[in-house]
């Protein structure tokens, strides 16, 4: 029987196996979607950055929307770190500028001094990998590895 979604700060869900989610970024008012179902023996957490995670940026200053990082990886034992960045749009311009996004939320994430609880999700990781999601007509996706240990 899976577990109940939790919510260890306002910006962390907990997800157990078997549970889905869709994740949206209807603040920004993306039409960008990316559904999760964890595989039974697994749990994660999605967290929310932009606005959660990471905060008190300048204004027209802009990071990447979520995470989902594995907390238990019974499936294939693997620490696995995913950025997730909605664009909800099919310009092809739009996808360097959610790359950059993401860089610069893995660059705030490295500071400790300023964002000490950020750093779990991006050390001690087997993989991290980043995906882009477009228009809802799945026009524009991208993933990119970028790091593998």
């Amino acid at each position: 029987m899976a577990k109940r979604k939790t919510k260890e700060a306002d910006y962390i869900s907990k997800l157990a196996e078997e549970q889905r989610i869709v994740i949206t970024d209807t603040e920004h008012k993306s039409k960008a979607f990316v559904p999760l179902q964890i595989d039974p023996g697994n749990e994660v957490e999605v967290v929310e950055i932009d606005g959660g995670l990471i905060t008190g940026l300048s204004e027209g200053e802009y990071i990447c929307d979520n995470l989902v990082y594995t907390i238990k990886a019974n499936t294939a034992g693997l620490n696995i770190t995913w950025f997730l960045e909605l664009k909800g749009t099919k310009n092809q311009k739009e996808a360097k500028h959610a790359v950059d996004q993401i860089i610069k939320s893995i660059y705030y994430m490295q500071d400790q001094a300023a964002y000490p609880q950020a750093t779990k999700y991006i050390t001690n990781r087997d993989f991290v990998f980043a995906a882009i999601a477009g228009a809802p007509d799945k026009t524009i996706v991208y993933a990119l590895l970028l790091y593998q240990a």
